[in-house]
């Protein structure tokens, strides 16, 4: 029977490819580098993590993902704090960093599959917030949930990353409740 995964080492490899990214271009940082830092052993690394895409995707998902799970007592606020968290891991992330992990994602279905796991816990929790607001009639019953929040992320992902723009304040105000428009109850 095989031994449960030592989430300390997740915890460290993470920690060690953040300080890297602190201190280097993504395109200068090995997955050599990110081992010794962690202090763990390649095989071991590589077993988590195949390649650095993969481990910059887990390292800028984990920078996403709210401690605590957002509840305002409205919907358009929980969204912002979601939108807002969802925009500071875009901007942490270097751009080739991004591009590395979506060429990845293209190219491997593997990878891709990867991609929709590690997103699916930042998915939970906006989810929780849409199930609340469900519960207040702040949204329509026939609204799919998952698929409207999924195009919410991408249409800021698309404004971040193809269109190279900024994410203000004033942004992420205006995309939620252009959102919030398609999907509120009337």
């Amino acid at each position: 029977m095989a031994r449960p995964r030592d989430t300390r080492i997740d915890d460290r490899v993470v920690a060690a490819w953040r300080a890297l990214a602190d201190e280097l271009p993504y395109d200068d940082i090995t997955m050599e580098a990110v081992a010794e830092r962690a202090r763990v052993g390649k095989p071991s690394l590589y077993r988590r993590y195949p390649n650095k895409a993969r481990l910059a995707f887990a390292a800028s998902i984990q920078q996403s993902v709210p401690v605590t799970a957002v509840d305002t007592g409205s919907l358009r606020n929980d969204l912002l704090e979601h939108v807002a968290a969802l925009a500071r891991s875009l901007d942490l992330t270097p751009r080739s960093a991004w591009a590395d992990q979506l060429a990845t994602a293209i190219a491997d279905h593997d990878f891709a599959g990867v991609l929709s796991r590690f997103d699916e816990q930042p998915l939970q929790t906006v989810l929780g917030s849409w199930d609340r607001a469900l519960a207040r009639g702040e949204v329509k019953a026939t609204v799919d949930a998952r698929t409207a929040l999924n195009d919410l992320a991408g249409t800021l992902i698309f404004h971040v990353l193809v269109r190279h723009l900024d994410a203000d304040t004033t942004y992420r105000t205006l995309l939620v409740d252009r959102f919030l428009h398609g999907v509120c109850a009337e």
